[in-house]
């Protein structure tokens, strides 16, 4: 699928569905069902040790050094620009999104976020900070690597929800979000051509 292709139907799709989940009760009765089982799920160390890790701020760190990594190790200045311009661009993306749709958190979680909930700034975050060392390291290729990139993100995801922090459909949003700007890096390829 071409890029300009996938972007439009990417937006379309990610619009559509991020005006159901805020503006509509249509996936309510779906985010308390799984709410009450993460809830479930002995995983309460694993949730504040992820929500602390890959807290975005954090993510933002862990992606400046990926791309002085590209400029300094890689000697490519491109890879370094194109990394930190999706950075910024993602990152401000789901802000415009969390500022404009004004979804409000969960009443009583465990977290101590503010703002508001959709899209989930820490799985977007995570799904960014995978894909960029998927490109930088791996080459975007190695089938373990990606699994455990997977895992991580939905460790983060369940993570935010046993927090009360998220709802799933902010979760869902947050990395489906992330999974569009990791598209479009490894198009645009950090130097390098995936899509063969």
């Amino acid at each position: 699928m071409r890029l300009k292709t996938f972007n439009i139907y990417g937006a379309i799709i990610y619009i559509g569905y991020a005006l159901l989940v805020t503006k509509t009760k249509l996936f309510s009765g779906l985010d308390t069902v799984i709410i009450k089982m993460v809830k479930m799920l002995p995983i309460e160390f694993i949730s504040k040790t992820f929500s602390t890790i890959f807290d975005p701020k954090l993510i933002l760190i862990y992606l400046l050094i990926l791309c002085c990594y590209w400029l300094l190790f890689k000697k490519d200045l491109s890879g370094a620009i194109i990394l930190g311009l999706y950075t910024v661009l993602g990152f401000a993306i789901n802000y415009i999104l969390k500022d404009g749709l004004q979804r409000a958190r969960p009443i009583g979680h465990l977290a101590s976020d503010n703002g508001f909930s959709f899209p989930s700034g820490h799985s977007f975050g995570v799904v960014l900070l995978m894909g960029a060392i998927l490109l930088t390291f791996f080459m975007a290729k190695n089938t373990l690597i990606k699994t455990i990139a997977v895992v991580i993100i939905i460790l983060v995801g369940l993570a935010r929800i046993y927090m009360g922090a998220h709802y799933p459909t902010d979760v869902i949003g947050g990395i489906a979000l992330g999974y569009l700007i990791y598209q479009n890096m490894k198009r645009t390829s950090l130097g390098y051509d995936y899509t063969k």
